[in-house]
């Protein structure tokens, strides 16, 4: 089975995750794309993150409108800090793969030498890499570092809309309308629960 997992806070998941996901599901023929929420960032510390049950109940409703959508609580479940490393090793004895391929943005490849075990990830994943404003795929792979891992760093041909969780959040705190930012369903949870106020 080919699957990709988007990690992220998700805090909340917005169009431009949906569009992401949609984009690599096409483009790799994945049988799937798993949402991974992350239960405790460990390069957010210092912010505050709304509560996991929250933020996963948000994406369940993503997943509730696409059937080759899914979720994982897996990090959430952790009680320690989300490291990609760990959830590669979680997903590559889970499926019996050798690679697992995961969707982040260029932002996070231009600082993937800061994560945690980065050797280990660029090893044993397949980087599917969404464009994003502000940073260059082609200038980041000039990186020495990163060219006996080219073959497993993918681009992704997606458009590149910028929406942030943190907009929204600031946008709803303010009052301001974020229709078209989020699907209606995620809006309405937000308002019902009364987040980000």
């Amino acid at each position: 089975m080919e699957f990709a997992i988007m990690g992220g806070t998700f805090n909340p998941v917005h169009l431009g995750h949906l569009i992401c996901a949609e984009r690599a599901y096409l483009e790799f023929n994945l049988d799937k794309v798993i949402f991974m929420p992350a239960g405790q960032p460990p390069h957010k510390d210092k912010q505050r993150i709304d509560s996991a049950e929250h933020r996963y109940n948000m994406l369940k409703l993503v997943v509730d409108e696409n059937n080759h959508f899914e979720i994982s609580d897996w990090e959430i479940r952790r009680n320690e800090k989300s490291y990609t490393a760990n959830t590669i090793d979680y997903f590559k004895e889970l499926y019996n793969v050798d690679k697992v391929k995961l969707i982040i943005g260029t932002d996070s490849l231009a600082e993937i030498f800061s994560w945690y075990q980065h050797a280990y990830i660029l090893k044993n994943s397949i980087l599917i890499v969404a464009k994003r404003n502000s940073y260059s795929f082609s200038e980041i792979m000039k990186d020495q570092r990163l060219r006996k891992y080219e073959k497993n760093i993918k681009l992704l041909d997606n458009s590149m809309i910028e929406i942030s969780s943190t907009e929204i959040r600031k946008y709803f705190k303010e009052g301001k309308s974020i229709k078209y930012l989020t699907i209606d369903s995620v809006i309405n949870y937000i308002k019902t629960n009364n987040l980000y106020r």
